[in-house]
């Protein structure tokens, strides 16, 4: 999918959530819409399986890697969360690159603790996180997305864009790349 494609349909799901969450009593006092956060949340790339317990990414993990911060270089990124392994730290290094981040390490079975963090600390902003295949599915549901399967051994192509509005509501785009 085009990256500006991407794009544009995440926005007006933040639009329409922005909207949905103001509306009611009082909504016409309020100075202005909170803008929705958004979450990315994707699997590592492409690692090299021959490499042992902790390894890198392939030819077409890297690749992939780069196609990933490219579509996502008009979003104002402002975080990306990262395990400790070295497939997610790679995954997540030319996105880090480009809006010159650091990244912030989680604990990847600690599904409800990453979403809180990321609501408290994130509210309103653009956040990527680089999950593992038995992990995107839980962290998803912690988000507020909806139930899933884990992603199968040789899927890494998906991406979800979770648009949380900030009364709680939330909507999920789910994207190959």
């Amino acid at each position: 999918m085009a990256r500006a494609h991407l794009i544009g349909i995440v926005g007006l799901l933040a639009v329409g959530l922005g909207l949905a969450g103001s509306a009611g009593a009082g909504a016409a006092a309020e100075p202005a819409l909170e803008r929705p956060a958004v979450v990315y949340l994707v699997r590592h790339a492409e690692q090299d399986r021959a490499a042992g317990r902790d390894p890198g990414l392939t030819d077409a993990g890297v690749a992939r890697a780069r196609r990933l911060a490219s579509i996502l270089r008009d979003e104002p990124i402002s975080a990306v969360y990262v395990t400790d392994t070295v497939r997610s730290r790679g995954t997540a290094a030319p996105t880090l690159e480009l809006f010159d981040l650091e990244p912030t390490q989680y604990a990847p079975m600690d599904f409800a603790a990453l979403a809180a963090r990321i609501r408290a600390d994130h509210a309103g902003g653009r956040v990527l996180v680089v999950a593992h295949s038995n992990t995107v599915a839980g962290i998803l549901r912690a988000l507020g997305g909806p139930e899933t399967p884990d992603l199968g051994r040789d899927e890494f192509d998906r991406m979800y864009a979770v648009v949380m509005a900030p009364g709680g509501s939330s909507s999920t785009l789910s994207l190959r790349f």
